[in-house]
């Protein structure tokens, strides 16, 4: 998604200043570092700093902002991913949510690709990043990153790692376009929905959708219902999940709360 944004709402800035919450999950962790590393090492910038917000002191704008996207949501009534897209264009007046569909009118606007895969080839994992909070990237350091636990100038507390692996330099990292030319950078496909998540969609959500929408969002799958047996020995184990008898609580056996996470 980073890579994403830059390639289409970039001004074609050579310095950049990223400011994020610290969760490790989606930003605090060595593929984001070694991402923005890339990023400079084939001149798509000259110098980034990345900074994390102060545990206890994380809510800033696109909080703001995306509070008030759930209060417009609240009280719409949101059938498909376009009134959905539509539903964030209304939620300020000044036109500053702006959705991106990853597909829209058969065409694909997002691309993933595994660039865990890719990154991890060429660069080296900190250790203790998250003691740091401020990160810098240089063109001229070549490969080698600026730490920081504190936003200040003192020499003696800015830490200096190198994040290029042994067998390489800052001019033979690939650019994007040759990394994915050679295959080095592979696509991220989607496996879609399994039969068994097409139908819950078709006899679960589908009585609750605008007629308009139905086909759209969750049509009648093309594959017959797929039939899950129990042994009577999974039904021991997990005698909870045994087929209930009250018709009003009748569902399928595919249709329970670990499904539902699995397949969400």
């Amino acid at each position: 998604m980073v890579h994403h944004y830059f390639a289409t709402h970039g001004c074609g800035e050579a310095h950049a200043k990223i400011h994020a919450d610290n969760c490790s999950g989606q930003n605090k962790n060595n593929a984001m570092l070694q991402y923005l590393m890339w990023r400079v090492l084939t001149g798509l910038h000259q110098s980034i700093e990345l900074s994390f917000i102060v545990p206890g002191h994380t809510k800033f704008s696109p909080d703001g902002f995306f509070g008030l996207f759930k209060m417009k949501l609240r009280r719409s009534e949101v059938s498909s991913l376009s009134q959905l897209a539509q539903v964030m264009k209304d939620s300020t007046k000044g036109g500053f949510n702006k959705p991106q569909l990853v597909q829209e009118n058969g065409k694909t606007n997002v691309f993933y690709y595994k660039w865990t895969d890719f990154l991890q080839h060429h660069f080296k994992r900190t250790p203790g990043m998250l003691s740091y909070n401020h990160f810098i990237f240089e063109k001229i350091s070549k490969g080698k990153m600026k730490l920081k636990a504190k936003c200040t100038n003192d020499a003696n507390q800015i830490v200096e790692r190198d994040l290029l692996r042994k067998e390489f330099s800052d001019n033979s990292i690939p650019n994007f376009v040759d990394a994915v030319t050679s295959g080095e950078l592979e696509p991220l496909v989607p496996d879609g929905m399994t039969e068994e998540r097409k139908w819950y969609l078709f006899e679960k959500i589908r009585p609750f959708v605008d007629e308009e929408f139905q086909n759209e969002l969750c049509p009648r799958p093309s594959l017959h219902k797929p039939v899950i047996t129990k042994t009577a020995a999974s039904v021991k184990e997990n005698p909870g999940k045994t087929k209930p008898t009250n018709p009003e609580a009748k569902r399928s056996f595919f249709d329970d709360e670990s499904d539902d996470e699995l397949y969400m």
